[in-house]
């Protein structure tokens, strides 16, 4: 099975719209300037209810299995003219089962590739992961090499999200973005579902927890 997928015209539109305005106020009322909320739904009440039976189904369906459990929702905001993400594999922090877990994407606005839309690799589901690295970046802890991207010689593909559409993308799938090249900030919300049964690998979690300790370095060494 392919690890990504486009969702066209899923979702409620006034729904939706009641969300952007939530998330908009939410970030007006912060002081810091930053690009990531997680866990937005224990701060932004509802924000959940975007998630129909519909959905729900959907996932369940792509996750083979009739019990899954909401992980976390996140808040991601692409600031206008941002740098942009790395390649990287969100299995190389979760450390779980390929098959057994992915996320939801719902942006906020019309979303595509020049302001900060995520660009998929085409693999299979349960495509290896690969040898992550400490990145110097906030918020964003560790990315794959760019030497070890080039040997991958994968395709790519590009999504064109208006509001209502969605994607989702197997925790192993490989993406990354270009940044925002215009002039106007854009959101998107990232939901992660697992299988009630999935399992943590502990040797893949010792890794990224030593990775994530030279990231730390890294960000004190830049202070």
């Amino acid at each position: 099975m392919k690890s990504h997928g486009l969702c066209k015209d899923i979702l409620d539109l006034s729904q939706l719209k009641e969300i952007v305005n939530s998330c908009k106020a939410f970030i007006k009322q912060r002081d810091e300037k930053t690009n990531y909320f997680g866990d937005i739904n224990l701060q932004i009440k509802g924000i959940e209810n975007i998630i129909s039976k519909k959905i729900i189904l959907k996932i369940k369906n792509l996750l083979n299995t009739n019990e899954i459990i909401l992980n976390t929702v996140e808040l991601h905001i692409q600031n206008k003219g941002c740098d942009g993400i790395p390649h990287h594999q969100d299995n190389f922090y979760h450390c779980t089962e390929a098959h057994k877990s992915l996320k939801f994407l719902i942006p906020l606005n019309k979303l595509n590739v020049a302001n900060g839309g995520l660009i998929f690799l085409d693999t299979h589901i349960n495509f290896p992961v690969q040898k992550h690295i400490a990145s110097k970046v906030k918020n964003f802890s560790s990315y794959i090499p760019i030497e070890v991207i080039k040997k991958l010689e994968l395709s790519y593909t590009e999504y064109e999200y208006n509001l209502g559409d969605a994607s989702y993308h197997f925790i192993n799938s490989i993406h990354y973005s270009n940044g925002n090249k215009t002039k106007k900030d854009s959101l998107f919300l990232v939901f992660r579902y697992s299988s009630v049964n999935s399992k943590i690998d502990k040797v893949s979690q010792a890794r990224y927890e030593s990775c994530y300790e030279k990231h730390l370095l890294n960000l004190q060494e830049m202070n």
